[in-house]
């Protein structure tokens, strides 16, 4: 049987109910009530494969301000403005607008960033990707854009 070709989490005891890991290429839905802890589940998934695993990754936020995001990583011990200053993670912060906007171009810029840094993860508000999913503008453009996602071997959590 051939081996999988898993992403880990890093986060403590999640690997272990993953399988050792999340399988290269997927794509995953966190969903949960304001305030269950998907932003920092996804933060901490970036944190971890940057940081442990040399794994660069994506944090993308609409509502949480990037400075916001750092203060409260910080009560985790998590630096992410040296890794980001590293190159190893990128915070980008934008409307919803502008994402669907982004998710219908051919020349993604989103890709371009994450190809560049050789992102291999990304974390996306799960609201966003669950309306992206039922809004039937926007169904072509973000199948369009996570076929190539997918083509690259990143992952969105």
């Amino acid at each position: 049987m051939p081996a999988r070709d898993l992403v880990r989490t890093g986060i403590s005891g999640f690997d272990v109910i993953l399988s050792d890991g999340v399988p290269r290429g997927n794509v995953i839905l966190v969903e949960g009530a304001v305030g269950t802890g998907k932003t920092t589940l996804g933060v901490e998934f970036v944190y971890r494969g940057a940081s442990e695993f040399d794994e660069p990754g994506l944090i993308v936020l609409f509502e949480v301000s990037p400075e916001k995001l750092v203060r409260d990583a910080v009560q985790f011990g998590w630096d992410l403005p040296a890794l980001e200053r590293e190159g190893r993670i990128k915070i980008l912060f934008t409307t919803r607008q502008v994402f669907r906007q982004e998710l219908q171009q051919a020349d993604s810029l989103l890709l371009d960033e994450a190809a560049k840094m050789g992102a291999d993860v990304a974390t996306l508000p799960p609201s966003v990707l669950k309306q992206m999913f039922n809004h039937p503008l926007t169904d072509k453009g973000l199948t369009a854009f996570l076929a190539d996602w997918a083509k690259t071997g990143q992952k969105i959590l």
